[in-house]
């Protein structure tokens, strides 16, 4: 959204942005310098996390905010921000936009938790002037919940700046910073470490291969709540030493670079950056198919795609990428930047609110 709206800006546009508090090992933009621009706006009292008396408090301070500036929209993005956002905005009669990059109503919580999430979307839904999905699946799978009509659900793929990756060129470097000899097989993963993300899959898929193969090695780029969880399995299985823990990075190409195979284990995907910057990167890719996945990895033309949760065809998958890598070729990057470029979101965005504006019978920027 900070690159969205620095780009807007140059059409005319003028945004307030407003985040919420990032926990201890949650990764953040909002320090980036200029990158962010204009810089966010913190809501101490919005956090991921449920908390009622913390969450009326965010639908106050955002209505607050709302009322003072006055916007013709409201553009709202991940599900905390989404509830607490378009509350806050319908309260003052302000259109309103939700994007979902996924979603957590279906899976990942107990059956009654999980319904009750389904009737709020529901509900929030018929207050939103248009929902936006980043990819077909994303969009598939709200209409089949029955958040959103099919004429509401607008499929907007992600926008990145992306072209730097282009210059990404295989390297050796990494290896040598964590003392891993050059001619060992790297696998990577880039994200938070959360459970969504499925990275102990992950690791038992690795530790099967690297039973066999000893000339393996595997880096786990972000942090997140199962990074202890993580770091005990990997002792428990006796890989710790081959198995590294890196943190949240800023210098990703460099990352990308170094690795020669990117993996991706998720159980649910919007649209996965770090699959998207891997492919602009040019390194092979094996992921599970779910969510927007097999979209970016167009059903498999650019990428290996794996069932969800079947251990023995991810194992596969890597043992065949570590014996035969193939990496992206130059057209396949250059067609993947084009598709996820800032350029085509900026032109879509700007399209949607006129759309909603004119609607609305409210003056578009000029």
């Amino acid at each position: 959204m900070s690159l969205l709206s620095s780009k807007l800006k140059r059409l005319g546009y003028e945004s307030i942005l407003l985040a919420g508090i990032v926990g201890d090992r949650e990764g953040s933009f909002v320090d980036l310098g200029d990158f962010c621009q204009p810089k966010p706006q913190e809501i101490p009292s919005l956090g991921r996390e449920i908390n009622l008396l913390f969450d009326l408090k965010s639908i106050y301070t955002i209505w607050k905010i709302i009322k003072k500036f006055q916007p013709d929209i409201v553009d709202t993005h991940a599900a905390k921000a989404g509830f607490v956002g378009r509350i806050a905005a319908c309260l003052e009669g302000i259109p309103c936009i939700h994007t979902f990059h996924g979603h957590v109503l279906q899976g990942y919580f107990s059956p009654l938790k999980q319904k009750i999430f389904q009737i709020i979307e529901r509900i929030l839904a018929k207050k939103t002037d248009c929902i936006v999905a980043v990819s077909k699946q994303v969009a598939s799978d709200l209409l089949a919940l029955g958040v959103g009509e099919r004429e509401q659900i607008k499929v907007v793929p992600l926008g990145l700046e992306l072209e730097p990756f282009l210059a990404v060129k295989p390297h050796s470097l990494l290896k040598d910073e964590l003392g891993i000899p050059r001619s060992h097989f790297l696998i990577g993963a880039v994200g938070r470490l959360a459970s969504v993300k499925n990275i102990e899959f992950l690791i038992r898929c690795f530790a099967r291969v690297a039973e066999k193969n000893t000339k393996l090695d595997l880096i786990l780029v972000g942090d997140g709540p199962e990074r202890t969880k993580l770091e005990l399995l990997a002792q428990n299985l006796g890989f710790r030493q081959k198995i590294h823990f890196l943190g949240w990075r800023r210098d990703l190409r460099h990352i990308y670079g170094g690795l020669d195979m990117v993996a991706l284990t998720s159980v649910n995907e919007g649209t996965p950056v770090a699959m998207i910057e891997a492919l602009a990167s040019g390194r092979p890719v094996v992921a599970t198919s779910v969510g927007g996945v097999p979209e970016v990895l167009e059903n498999g033309a650019l990428g290996k795609l794996v069932p969800p949760g079947d251990e023995g065809a991810f194992c596969d998958a890597l043992q065949g990428l570590c014996s035969k890598p193939a990496p992206l070729a130059e057209a396949d990057r250059e067609r993947v930047v084009q598709k996820y470029s800032v350029q085509n979101l900026v032109q879509t965005m700007d399209k949607l609110y006129r759309q909603i504006l004119d609607m609305k019978m409210v003056r578009a920027p000029n």
